[in-house]
């Protein structure tokens, strides 16, 4: 299952078994960032969809950051990089995200969000 990020853009799912594997719990780094994320859920509701009812295109990122402001975003989501950069496990669960997640796509989505949040900053 792929994370639309743009129009033509996706975050590939890495595949792994969640039973065979210790997973963290990354709503914890998500603290910060609570509220923003019930935001860009936009398709329906995690429960049913899962991470495809949360919006992380451009559009629905900028959106969120004229909520919540471009500063707090960034920080939010920087504070959460580095905690999952700093876990030993590369296996993350999100029950608000409804997710199983590889580490690479954690960062990969992380990422993405700050880069749409600075984008937003520099056209602005």
């Amino acid at each position: 299952m792929a994370i639309m990020i743009d129009t033509e853009r996706v975050i590939t799912h890495i595949p792994f078994d969640a039973d065979e594997v210790d997973t963290v719990d990354l709503d914890q780094y998500l603290t910060d960032g609570g509220q923003i994320i019930d935001t860009l859920e936009v398709e329906c509701v995690a429960e049913c969809r899962g991470i495809q009812a949360f919006g992380f295109t451009p559009k629905a990122v900028r959106l969120a950051a004229t909520n919540f402001g471009t500063a707090t975003m960034v920080e939010g989501f920087e504070r959460a990089i580095d905690c999952t950069c700093n876990e030993e496990s590369d296996y993350f669960v999100s029950s608000r995200l409804n997710q199983f997640m590889h580490k690479a796509v954690v960062l990969e989505l992380l990422e993405n969000i700050i880069d749409c949040v600075a984008t937003s900053e520099n056209s602005g």
